[in-house]
C-alpha cells in the first residue's frame, strides 16, 4: 500500500508557478494545487516503494529533498493521509461538468 501525504508549500513571490513546475518533475509528487491564505500550494504526493519498510523520517527525507530543498521553497507543512479509499471515492465521482443537469 501507498503512503500518501498532502504537503502545503509557502513560495517566494512571483515563484509560484515555478515552484510548482519544479515539484512535479520529483517523482514522488503527484499533483499541485494552488491556494489562496497562508500557503501558496498544496501538493499531493504518495510512495509506493516502502511497503513494509516505511517510516515517518523516510518520508521526512523526501518532502526535504523534493520540496523543501526546491528552488522558490519558503516553508512546508506536512499531512500525512490515514484514509487514503477515502481520495479514491471522491476522484470516482463524476466531475461537476459530468453530471446531468437538473432541469428547473
Amino acid at each position: 500500500m501507498a503512503v500518501s501525504a498532502y504537503v502545503l508549500v509557502k513560495c517566494q513571490g512571483g515563484m509560484v508557478a515555478e515552484v510548482a513546475q519544479r515539484l512535479l518533475k520529483g517523482g514522488h509528487v503527484k499533483a499541485v494545487d494552488t491556494l489562496f491564505g497562508d500557503y501558496d500550494l498544496i501538493a499531493y504526493l504518495e510512495v509506493e516503494e516502502m511497503l513494509d519498510t516505511f517510516s515517518v523520517g523516510k518520508l521526512d527525507e523526501i518532502v526535504i529533498k523534493e520540496i523543501a530543498r526546491t528552488k522558490g521553497v519558503v516553508s512546508t507543512n506536512t499531512h500525512i493521509v490515514t484514509t487514503p479509499r477515502a481520495l479514491r471515492e471522491i476522484q470516482q465521482r463524476p466531475s461537476i461538468k459530468e453530471r446531468p443537469r437538473r432541469e428547473s
